[in-house]
């Protein structure tokens, strides 16, 4: 007697014997409404009503349905509500450009097309006979009840079709069947020796190769199967800790992955552009900067003007002769705003792991650390790990034990604590900074900044100008159409002559380079 395998073996027996546990926790933090925890007796249901649904519009079976998502709840179900209903489920790489995404659903010849709500304007010109947004639930699943159109299993029927990500030609289809699915997460299930007291996190994504099989192979297994939609570090080991995962599928550098919360793009203007009347000279190049972003090449929206001045007086310290400081590639930068003082300590580096590991932390609660990629002209990044910390009005900052005591992780570098510092170069800044506009980039809003650098609060013109914009998240989720329209953003801004100073310095470089005795023994 043969029995042939199917798909729909795990979601049954998860049914049958663990239909009261929890089988997933969705990611909470999503586009589309989260559907929370369901047991594996509502995965059931719930892959049964999109069955159900499928047969309602008419979709047959062996008809590919593409689903262009995340990690989600919605995704693992369709496994078991496409898959097991005799369709053929094309999940696609949702990191890809638009032109491959289309090429995959026109290529697989999916009649029905589901996108994650965060891709809809990426994707807007994506289309298949049915189109459904991820998150509309009454359209993807029919009345609860419902009961699909029985399907009598095939093991070798495809089941799913997975697409290369076309680094060498166009993306590849490969047709995985029922038999190849359930032979694969089997098998990959018992050398892992997985078992029904494991807890599961998806970093994996469940698009590549169905998640090396694992969905399927904890859902028959009834292990509970925590969805992580983005790749973090710390939100890795929060989950971790908060779930008692102890089986995931990731490189062990996904678990330390450096997060970079903002992204900061910078272009050194000419100061003598900003002679006289700042005020009116600011308010000229924006004016200039906006027509280019509105009406040339960018084509993106913008808000507000560069009228909102803050100022303050900046300096740094370092030990005069020496720099030891600096040539250890940190900066120590005090600042001063309506009375109130605080110091940062930064460390760069073009290698994000390299800075990700230098401990700046600052000796105070009220420390604030920030890890953020610096992008200068034309395209050089460097990544900088800082710390910030208030201080009193009666701080000195005299010897090298004042930053060390500030932040203690120098400590351990062997510098040397009764080594004097001073003001580099004896240069206080007077800083003007002109904000209040921003461009829409799509997913994320970049906010701008325009800084003038003076010798003294009386002088007309300034030492040093910069402008920059700065888009950030809290997980790094810069979307492929961001980073684009950011890079063709930066490159317009270096082309306007004659605002641009290509070959001046950036703001700690010239600090430096002010009096150049200053580091000399």
């Amino acid at each position: 007697m043969i029995v042939p395998f199917s798909v729909s073996d795990f979601i049954d027996r998860a049914v049958q014997v663990y239909g009261e546990r929890v089988g997933v926790v969705d990611e909470p933090d999503q586009p589309a409404p989260s559907l929370g925890d369901l047991t594996y007796a509502e995965i059931g249901a719930l892959a049964r009503r999109q069955a159900a649904r499928i047969d309602e519009l008419g979709v047959g079976v062996g008809d590919r349905v593409a689903i262009v998502s995340h990690n989600s709840a919605r995704l693992l179900t369709s496994f078991f509500g496409v898959c097991g209903s005799g369709r053929v489920l094309v999940p696609v790489n949702f990191r890809l450009r638009p032109d491959e995404v289309r090429y995959i659903v026109e290529h697989s010849g999916a009649r029905v097309l589901l996108v994650d709500p965060e891709l809809e304007d990426a994707l807007k010109d994506v289309d298949a006979e049915l189109r459904f947004t991820l998150g509309e639930d009454d359209q993807l699943f029919a009345t609860e009840g419902a009961e699909p159109r029985p399907w009598e299993p095939d093991e070798n029927a495809t089941a799913c079709i997975n697409y290369t990500s076309g680094t060498t030609a166009r993306p590849k289809g490969v047709q995985i069947t029922h038999r190849n699915i359930w032979v694969n997460a089997v098998t990959f299930a018992m050398h892992a020796t997985v078992s029904d007291r494991d807890v599961y996190l998806h970093t994996l994504p469940m698009f590549h190769a169905n998640g090396w099989g694992m969905p399927f192979a904890m859902t028959g297994l009834g292990v509970p199967q925590i969805v992580l939609r983005k790749v973090d570090g710390a939100e890795i080991l929060r989950r971790v800790r908060d779930h008692g995962v102890t089986v995931m599928c990731a490189a062990p550098a996904v678990a330390a992955d450096p997060v970079t919360t903002s992204r900061e793009y910078k272009v050194m203007l000419n100061p003598s552009a900003f002679s006289g009347n700042a005020a009116t000279a600011v308010a000229n190049f924006w004016n200039a900067l906006k027509a280019l972003i509105e009406n040339a090449s960018i084509h993106r929206p913008t808000t507000g003007n560069l009228n909102t001045v803050s100022t303050r007086t900046v300096r740094f310290y370092d030990t005069p002769g020496t720099c030891v400081l600096d040539r250890s590639d940190y900066s120590f930068r005090e600042r001063v705003q309506n009375g109130n003082r605080e110091v940062t300590l930064k460390f760069r580096s073009p290698d994000r792991f390299i800075a990700d590991k230098r401990d700046v932390e600052g000796d105070d609660n009220a420390a604030v650390t920030k890890f953020e990629e610096d992008i200068s002209a034309p395209f050089r990044s460097v990544y900088s790990h800082s710390s910030t910390v208030p201080i009193g009005a009666g701080k000195n900052l005299n010897y090298m034990d004042d930053p060390i005591g500030l932040f203690p992780g120098l400590g351990p570098l062997g510098f040397n604590e009764s080594e004097p510092i001073a003001i580099v170069g004896g240069l206080s800044v007077y800083e003007k900074a002109y904000e209040g506009a921003s461009v829409d980039l799509g997913a994320l809003l970049a906010q701008f900044s325009l800084t003038l650098w003076y010798a003294s609060s009386s002088a007309t013109t300034p030492l040093l100008a910069e402008i920059s914009f700065k888009y950030g998240h809290p997980t790094a989720d810069y979307s492929n159409n961001v980073v684009t329209r950011a890079k063709a953003l930066f490159e317009a801004m270096q082309a306007m002559t004659p605002w641009v100073a290509p070959n001046a310095l950036l703001k700690t470089s010239f600090v430096y380079q002010y009096d150049p005795n200053f580091c000399q023994p």
